[in-house]
């Protein structure tokens, strides 16, 4: 296998492979319609061949075509290489899912973790290879989005450690192969897929119990539910933070005492916690006193990102490399808890996960991947803390997939109306068919149940400029205006913040 196309070559999850596995000296090329200007270039500059039509005729250099659960049954490669398939049962192509080719590019790293989760999957990934590489640990990284510390959101890395996003929209998670697994949290969404909460929380489940080292967010009663499973043998790490170190105390004390459980609670600011661990009963053992209860500072995290989200997070991935480093799953030279909190003091972020990209007459431009109800509202409340009695809170909003917005448009007006004003974008359709009776319409509808009745409207692309430069008389200095969604939105806004910055 020398020779890779990948259908669909920019999806979050197909670009990232497509670049690792050319840094690994394949042959990669593939095709997408909806390739930006950025990932054109970026695929130039590494000999990576693309093609924005898809084409039979393209497939005939490559023995390994790679697909994602998001290209349709009908797409004209992919019914051509099954019927090659079909039609040679010895044939030397072969068809992998995403997952199953990602498990082939770390399948050279002797210890990998899996980071798994409804939200919060891009950023813990990129917390966990930001510790490994400031210890001087070389991971091999894949995930679902940038680092800013990175240039791409892949790093080759050496074949010790590797480290990845997975993704349970389609139930792929199940195929990973690393045994150091942390997951944060089991949220409604991909129920198109999944049917019901009771089989996503079965999937979640088997991802659990697949694993040697387990880090789970012991607040999220579904995640609560799956650390008693007689099933589940491999060894438990929890995590937790609170508004109060009394509520901390007391929830961290009714955990059982034999298990490692790093929490905190917020100090100062959403973006500080002041951390502990139980001391898992070695000092009691040790000096023979009942202080089972008791609970060991390991210091301070002043994040420099906005939002108790990211706090929470980056709880979650230094109690998995503590846990992994302490009972001998990876190797970390000079490796202190103190070290480890200085150099996630110092975590940069990402792109897309509330991040700053421009000030335009006096207002704060950020931009988010937020596409669900729960990530909107954790993003929107974050930027209204942060912001405090400054300016408005301005929101465009781009609904992802048809089917998402057709079982959450309820979910999503209440999310969306904590800001102070909100313009909708057309649904961005990703791979779906357009559904009857379904648009951003609906969202707008349910907002007079939860906004004032002209705190909404929908929009075109092309309005954007006038609502950034102010010229639709929404805008003005001093407020706030975050871009959020999963499809184009990023790219559009981007774009049009460049125009009014050249102009």
């Amino acid at each position: 296998m020398r020779a890779v196309y990948l259908i669909g070559i920019g999806g979050s999850g197909m670009e990232p492979l497509a670049h690792f596995a050319r840094a690994s000296g394949f042959i990669v090329a593939g095709s997408d319609p909806k390739l930006s200007p950025k990932q054109k270039a970026d695929f130039a500059k590494v000999h990576i061949k693309f093609h924005e039509k898809a084409n039979p005729k393209h497939l005939a250099s490559y023995d390994t075509i790679v697909y994602s659960t998001a290209i349709p049954s009908d797409h004209p490669e992919m019914t051509h290489i099954r019927l090659i398939l079909e039609k040679e049962k010895e044939s030397s192509i072969k068809l992998l899912h995403r997952m199953d080719f990602l498990n082939i590019c770390l399948q050279k790293c002797w210890q990998s973790f899996a980071i798994a989760g409804t939200h919060g999957k891009s950023s813990s990934t990129a917390m966990l290879a930001w510790i490994l590489m400031q210890f001087k640990v070389d991971p091999c990284v894949i995930l679902g989005a940038r680092p800013l510390f990175m240039q791409h959101s892949y790093a080759l890395g050496s074949d010790k450690i590797g480290v990845y996003e997975s993704d349970e929209s389609d139930g792929s998670f199940l195929k990973s192969k690393a045994k150091l697994r942390l997951v944060s949290n089991i949220d409604a969404d991909h129920l198109d897929f999944y049917g019901d909460m009771n089989a996503l929380s079965a999937a979640f489940a088997k991802f659990c119990i697949a694993s040697n080292l387990l880090c789970l967010n012991i607040q999220d009663n579904r995640l609560e539910k799956i650390s008693k499973l007689k099933k589940l043998s491999a060894k438990l790490v929890f995590f937790s933070c609170f508004e109060s170190d009394a509520e901390m105390r007391y929830y961290a004390n009714s955990n059982p005492q034999e298990i490692p459980h790093y929490t905190g609670y917020f100090i100062s600011d959403s973006n500080s916690l002041e951390i502990f661990v139980n001391n898992r009963n070695e000092e009691e053992e040790k000096n023979g006193k009942d202080i089972k209860h008791s609970l060991i500072s390991l210091g301070k995290l002043h994040l420099k990102l906005i939002g108790p989200h990211f706090a929470k997070n980056a709880l979650g991935v230094m109690a998995l490399v503590a846990e992994a480093e302490r009972d001998g799953f990876i190797d970390i030279p000079d490796f202190t808890i103190e070290k480890m909190l200085e150099i996630m003091n110092a975590f940069p972020g990402l792109e897309r996960r509330l991040q700053k990209i421009a000030s335009i007459k006096g207002m704060s431009i950020y931009d988010d991947y937020g596409h669900h109800p729960t990530e909107i509202e954790c993003v929107i409340s974050s930027l209204k803390r942060y912001q405090a009695t400054k300016g408005r809170l301005i929101v465009i909003f781009q609904p992802h997939r048809y089917t998402r917005t057709a079982a959450m448009y309820k979910s999503f007006a209440k999310s969306l109306a904590l800001a102070d004003f909100i313009y909708l974008l057309p649904i961005y359709a990703a791979s779906e068919k357009q559904l009857d009776n379904v648009s951003s319409h609906l969202i707008l509808d349910c907002m007079s149940s939860y906004a004032r009745e002209d705190a909404c409207q929908v929009i075109a692309e092309q309005d954007i400029q006038g609502i950034l430069t102010g010229a639709r008389g929404k805008t003005q200095e001093g407020d706030i205006l975050l871009a959020l969604g999963a499809g184009s939105i990023s790219q559009i806004i981007r774009l049009e913040v460049k125009k009014i910055l050249e102009e």
